[in-house]
């Protein structure tokens, strides 16, 4: 080999080869640590998404939960309010009931006075 047009000798040749070489190498070893570490970056992200949307996930259904929950509570309020409103109207008349028999006794006491 020569540089630039000069003439090289075989010693000198056989080390400018291995620099080449040993060149060549580093280069190959320095992207495939590149390549390594940006897998290990890649790997590294995803599995915080991962981790991120497995806590979303976990919070989704507990959240899920709770309204179906309130969704119960809200359905057991609305029969027990229907409830007080059949209780309400049962009281109505029941105390219009007591009206009338009160008037019918005030009637009644009122004729054996006479």
């Amino acid at each position: 080999m020569s540089v630039i047009g000069r003439p090289t000798s075989p010693a000198i040749s056989l080390m400018m080869l291995a620099v080449w070489v040993v060149k060549r190498r580093t280069l190959s070893a320095s992207s495939r640590n590149r390549v390594a570490m940006s897998v290990l970056l890649s790997r590294f992200f995803m599995s915080l998404l991962a981790r991120d949307s497995s806590s979303t996930l976990a919070c989704s259904s507990w959240l899920t939960v709770c309204s179906s929950s309130l969704s119960d509570c809200i359905s057991s309020l609305e029969v027990v309010s229907s409830s007080l409103v059949l209780c309400s109207s049962s009281l109505v008349d029941c105390n219009s009931s007591l009206v009338d028999l009160s008037s019918s006794w005030e009637v009644c006491i009122s004729s054996r006075q006479v």
